[in-house]
């Protein structure tokens, strides 16, 4: 139990998108190029992987509310946000947001509603992103 709070106190750090107004902010370019709904849902989906390790339990009502922005537009958000979040100097970080995809990427490849097309498109960009990190060590 200690590992799963020290894991999210660490993904809290990483995903730490608060403005000193209280409001989301994701970075200046990722705010001009992403549009903020899927950045916001990102982050949502992101962190109930971590926060539920992982639970189809508690991601697919979140994904089911959402499925609107399950598309490729979703996909290339993915590999954008990723590779705007990754640090040279960092592996250990690197390497907690590369299993959080990678946990992702499993739940979307075996979710049943919506596009299997689209899901399938994520998971796969997701699985890449996270390649990246893993091949790079």
């Amino acid at each position: 139990m200690k590992f799963l709070r020290n894991w999210r106190r660490k993904l809290l750090g990483l995903f730490n998108f608060q403005s000193p107004g209280g409001g989301l902010s994701y970075g200046v370019a990722l705010e001009k190029e992403i549009p903020k709904e899927y950045l916001r849902f990102l982050m949502e989906v992101l962190q109930a992987e971590v926060d539920s390790n992982s639970d189809p339990e508690v991601v697919y009502p979140l994904l089911a509310k959402n499925q609107d922005k399950l598309d490729l537009t979703f996909a290339e958000i993915i590999k954008e946000w990723f590779e705007s979040e990754v640090e040279s100097d960092n592996s250990e970080r690197n390497q907690f947001l590369a299993a959080t995809l990678n946990n992702f990427a499993i739940d979307i490849s075996n979710f049943p509603l919506g596009s299997r097309a689209n899901n399938l498109e994520i998971a796969i960009a997701s699985y890449q992103a996270a390649l990246e990190i893993r091949t790079r060590q």
